[in-house]
């Protein structure tokens, strides 16, 4: 009987102390995997094929007041747009209200598709559509981490023919009858741009953080080239309070770029090399 009894107790017990465990981890509360902010960055496919649509993801941590409008160059366009000012091309209006900027995460998607074979590289500049503007503007703008993004794509032929890279950058194909040529740089706050580059001469400011129209703002008035058979003066432009000048380089050597501003008095000229 004594044995009999033991033999039971040993069973409860032991018992007991296979229970306990998963009594104690089913008291333990789940944790949900917390879901990870995108980090800073270009995600762009290594390489796709003539025609085939390429979408990219650019994420920016930024803040500013008016809508964020990140503008992307593909690399392959005809001509290369580079501006001195933060001032980049016209596009659509965006109307927002007004309230304080704090930094947050903008994601966005972009969508292109490349029609000759190359090694392009693709290009976005964080920036924003001031309230009620037209034009895209890298003013205002405040990042935590990079402020530009970059990343090269190979873009084959229909079949997968690999492309003829070329160094600098810029687009390239297999074929010198139906390439454009090559652009390096358009460095225009260095003073060195490549032939075909376009950029906008804008408003001067007397302080940094002004905006059109604010006093202080000084709109140019008249610009003109020593040498137009190297730098062409182009069309005036007047954008969402913001005016200028469109200039392109058309021919390698040395010029001058000589502009007047509203309430300034003489002028001031820039010397620009083109290769």
């Amino acid at each position: 009987m004594k044995k009999t009894r033991l033999a039971g107790i040993t069973g409860v017990a032991l018992a007991a102390l296979l229970v306990a465990p998963a009594a104690a981890q089913a008291a333990q509360p789940s944790t949900a995997p917390v879901a990870k902010k995108p980090a800073v960055g270009l995600t762009v496919p290594d390489t796709v094929k003539v025609g085939e649509p390429v979408t990219v993801k650019s994420v920016f941590k930024a803040k500013t007041k008016g809508c964020f409008a990140p503008y992307v160059q593909w690399g392959d366009e005809e001509v290369s747009i580079d501006t001195s000012n933060g001032i980049y091309p016209a596009v659509g209006m965006c109307m927002k209200n007004s309230s304080k900027a704090k930094f947050k995460t903008e994601r966005d998607t972009h969508r292109h598709t490349y029609t000759e074979p190359g090694v392009y590289t693709i290009q976005v500049d964080a920036a924003a559509i001031p309230n009620g503007g037209a034009m895209v503007t890298s003013k205002g703008v405040k990042t935590k981490g990079k402020d530009v993004l970059t990343a090269t794509i190979t873009v084959t032929g229909p079949n997968g023919e690999m492309p003829t890279k070329v160094s600098g950058g810029g687009q390239s194909s297999p074929s010198a009858a139906n390439s454009r040529a090559s652009r390096t740089s358009c460095d225009v706050p260095n003073g060195v741009v490549d032939v075909d580059c376009t950029w906008g001469l804008g408003a001067r400011y007397d302080a940094p953080g002004l905006q059109a129209g604010d006093p202080g703002v000084h709109a140019i008035a008249t610009l003109t080239s020593s040498d137009t058979s190297v730098i062409r003066v182009g069309e005036r432009y007047s954008q969402g309070g913001h005016e200028g000048f469109w200039v392109t380089a058309v021919g390698s050597g040395t010029a001058e770029l000589c502009a007047t501003y509203d309430g300034i008095p003489g002028s001031s000229c820039s010397p620009f090399t083109v290769r």
